[in-house]
Parts: C-alpha cells; sequence; structure tokens
C-alpha cells in the first residue's frame, strides 16, 4: 500500500518588495503616451522550509500607490500557510483596511502575493504552476506582435517582419489621430494580406458615437476584434458600440475584478474578454474568469504581460486553459514592437514562429538575478515609476 500524502505545513517568515524599471528596446506610442520602460514590483515570499517564491505586480504609474498596500499585505501575510491561497487573497479586502475601498490597487498587491505562493506551492511539490491549474491543455502558447502607433508605412513595415517571424496575429495601437487609424489598418492589411489576425486597440480613446464610425471604416479589412475603443467605466457606450457593428468587440482596461467582469458579461456588452491575474486578483481569481466567460461562451485573451515573471506566471494559465484560445499579448525577447531590453530573471522568453512555450521546471521555472534587481532598483530610485513627459508624446505628423 503506497504511504498516504502528508502535508508539511509551511509559513511565510517574511516578504520582501523591490520596486524595478526596465527600458524597453524601444519606445513604443500608444494613444495616451510614449512609453520607454516599464516599472513593476518583485516580490519574494520567505519560507520557513527555506523556499522562495518570486511574484511580480503593477505597471509603471501604479507602482508608487500600490506600495503601502504590498507592505500591509506582507505584514499581514507574515506567519500565514502560502498554500492558503483562497485565504490570504481575501484577507487583505476584508481587513477592513484600504483594500476595501480601493479594490483596483488592492487586487493587484494581492495578486503579486499570490504569484510568489504559487511559486512556492510548486517548489515544494517539484511541479509547474501549470499542473496544479488543470494539467497541460495546449503544447504551446500563441503570442502576439505588439506594435505601437507610427506612420501607416512604418507600422506596415514591423508587420512584415513579425509575419516573416512567424507570428500570425498582430496587435495594432490606434487612438491618436481618426485619419491615421483607418491608414495604420489599411497600410497593415495592405503589407500582410489575408490570413493574418489584425487586433486593434485605441485604448478608450473613442466616444461610443466615434467608435460606431471608426470601426465601420476599419471593418472592411478584416479586423479580428476591437480592444477597448471607449472609456473603460462605459459599459452602456461599449454595449451600444457593439450593438451597432459587426466587428466583435473586446472588453479589456474595465475589467479589474471578477464582480466587473460579470457586469459586463450580464449586460452583453463584450464579445471577448482581455484581462490578466494582475487586474483579477490572482491566478486563482483568473482561472475562476475563465470559467465565467467559458460559462457565457465568451473567449479570454490574455492581456501583456510586464516582465519575465509575470510572463511565466500567464503562460501556466494559458497553457492549463481551453477558453485562451487567442493569441496572447506577451512580450517576448525576441520580437516586435513592445520588446523590453532585459530582464530581472535568468530567463527570457523567446517566440518561435509565433508561440512560446511554458518553462517546465517547479513553480514558475524562474530564478532571479541578483545583480540585474539591484541594477534596475537602482534605475527606479533614481527615475521613479515614470518618466517626466510620460504623459506628453511627441505628434507624428
Amino acid at each position: 500500500m503506497p504511504k498516504p500524502f502528508r502535508w508539511d505545513l509551511l509559513r511565510i517568515t517574511d516578504v520582501q518588495i523591490t520596486p524595478v524599471r526596465i527600458p524597453f528596446k524601444e519606445p513604443i506610442r500608444l494613444s495616451f503616451a510614449e512609453e520607454t520602460s516599464f516599472a513593476s514590483a518583485i516580490i519574494q515570499v520567505q519560507t520557513d522550509e527555506g523556499i522562495v517564491g518570486i511574484g511580480e505586480t503593477c505597471h509603471t504609474a501604479q507602482v508608487d500607490p500600490i506600495l503601502p498596500m504590498l507592505k500591509r499585505i506582507a505584514e499581514l501575510a507574515v506567519g500565514e500557510d502560502p498554500t492558503d491561497l483562497e485565504r490570504l487573497s481575501k484577507m487583505y479586502l476584508g481587513s477592513g483596511g484600504a483594500g476595501i475601498w480601493w479594490v483596483e490597487v488592492a487586487v493587484k498587491a494581492i495578486a503579486g502575493l499570490e504569484m510568489a505562493c504559487w511559486d512556492i506551492i510548486g517548489k515544494k511539490l517539484g511541479v509547474p504552476v501549470y499542473r496544479m491549474l488543470g494539467g497541460r491543455y495546449r503544447e504551446k502558447v500563441p503570442v502576439t506582435a505588439f506594435l505601437g502607433i507610427k506612420r501607416p508605412k512604418e507600422v506596415a513595415d514591423d508587420a512584415i517582419k513579425a509575419v516573416e517571424q512567424g507570428y500570425r496575429t498582430l496587435k495594432l495601437k490606434v487612438g491618436r489621430d481618426l485619419a491615421e487609424d483607418v491608414g495604420i489598418v489599411k497600410s497593415v492589411r495592405d503589407a500582410v494580406g489575408e490570413g493574418v489576425e489584425i487586433r486593434v486597440d485605441p485604448n478608450q480613446a473613442w466616444s461610443p458615437g466615434t467608435a460606431v464610425r471608426q470601426i465601420r471604416k476599419i471593418s472592411r479589412y478584416d479586423p479580428q476584434y476591437i480592444e477597448q475603443p471607449v472609456p473603460r467605466y462605459d459599459i452602456e457606450g461599449l454595449k451600444r458600440v457593439r450593438d451597432s457593428v459587426d466587428v466583435p468587440i473586446a472588453v479589456c482596461e474595465g475589467v479589474f475584478s471578477i464582480f466587473r467582469a460579470m457586469d459586463f458579461v450580464r449586460r452583453g456588452a463584450a464579445d471577448i474578454i482581455s484581462s490578466d491575474p494582475t487586474r483579477m486578483g490572482g491566478l486563482l481569481e483568473f482561472k475562476k474568469l475563465c470559467g465565467l466567460a467559458e460559462a457565457a461562451d465568451i473567449p479570454v485573451v490574455m492581456h501583456v504581460s510586464w516582465g519575465a515573471i509575470t510572463q511565466s506566471a500567464w503562460l501556466q494559465i494559458c497553457t492549463s486553459t481551453p477558453n485562451i484560445m487567442y493569441a496572447n499579448d506577451f512580450l517576448p525577447a525576441n520580437g516586435v514592437g513592445r520588446v523590453n531590453a532585459d530582464e530581472v530573471t535568468t530567463t527570457k522568453f523567446n517566440h518561435e514562429r509565433g508561440y512560446v512555450q511554458c518553462p517546465e521546471g517547479p513553480g514558475l521555472g524562474l530564478e532571479v538575478d541578483p545583480s540585474k534587481l539591484n541594477r534596475y532598483a537602482d534605475l527606479y530610485k533614481r527615475t521613479g515609476p515614470t518618466k517626466p513627459g510620460f504623459f506628453a508624446y511627441p505628434p507624428i505628423h
């Protein structure tokens, strides 16, 4: 008879939080900004058995306001069992502290700690995280080429490079100029031809009326979907757009918890949900989102990752979740467009003909490089989460 499995209790003994700033290989323009780098918080959770779990959360200007919540969560987590994921994720929201009032920030703080706890559990069991999230559903994860706003001809040139590298889905940023928006999509479709998916993201730049007009113009170029065309708080506006056009509509910035996602599902406001574990409050909450969306027959697309730690966590979920069926907005190190210049880990993720493999090592399958962590922590200290002028981009006309 096999011996019954016995789980030895683990305890969190310390939580270290390190804000970092990592440059992009080249600037990327969005509807609201020109980004030259990203900032995030790296979380290292120590246990009484010497296992260290790593997590990552947040993005750019959100890091500074999230740090006080992260520190409070770290205080609450010490002495807890890192395997009690439901308890840990609900503890701060229900503590009567700021989390219950500032949910949109609190879920991001909780997500970073929870990610590190998944890493601990995987290392304890000697298996990758995806084995605990449903096992392997797919062998490799499709990813997009993430192309920022440039002159239409320049975006088309980047699109051609991406297709030559094997990408079959291109994500185009628009939203700075109405004529330019249409020109970018047309130029890319003319350049890559049929058979390549093109998704278009204005990043909330349009009113509902303008969105309907723009999407009708863009629809002739067969976009896969339009992502978050209207401000994120405007559920009724998004529904109006969806009801008025033939192109699928995705919600992204508007979804920051499973409860908010339920609002979009109930109101029939979106064909696709684009989100990530950071916005949802952790990997476990994101899996719940996927189940909710699958029951409503709505596909889920994994929103852009920040650094290698979030990329690994995103890959663990994509590998194990059937409803994440389209290409995802990762940032592989050898990609086109928005690409990180470096990482704080010993691993970079490379795409191979438009796909990325999930790590097979225990937990998230990554280790932090102390020298790089120190280097990019120092950069954060010197520059803060954003550079001056982050929201003042140069004109391109």
